[in-house]
């Protein structure tokens, strides 16, 4: 919790347990989708460094998988990044 969106503790300290829930939750989703996309990732490269070959069918399923893992892991990080600008600007001292 403590980057540099969230890194005054007067910020943490004055969230609400429904707050701290679904700031957890968020974080969460966004370490389980980033770790996905990584995997995914990871098995196109190892296929296509062994086959030796990138246009094969199975190689741009691969491809295609980890393309969709990398959509949705974007899309979960501006979502934590999102809320957790909004929880700043609701506690921040002006």
């Amino acid at each position: 919790m403590n980057d540099i969106y969230m890194s005054k503790k007067s910020v943490l300290s004055k969230l609400s347990s429904e707050e701290k829930k679904k700031l957890k939750k968020l974080e969460k989703e966004d370490a389980i989708t980033l770790e996905k996309m990584l995997k995914a990732q990871s098995a196109y490269t190892k296929y296509v460094r062994k086959e030796k070959d990138s246009l094969s069918l199975k190689a741009r399923k691969l491809a295609d998988k980890g393309f969709k893992y990398e959509s949705m892991a974007f899309k979960s990080h501006a979502k934590l990044v999102k809320y957790k600008e909004l929880l700043k600007k609701k506690y921040s001292k002006k």
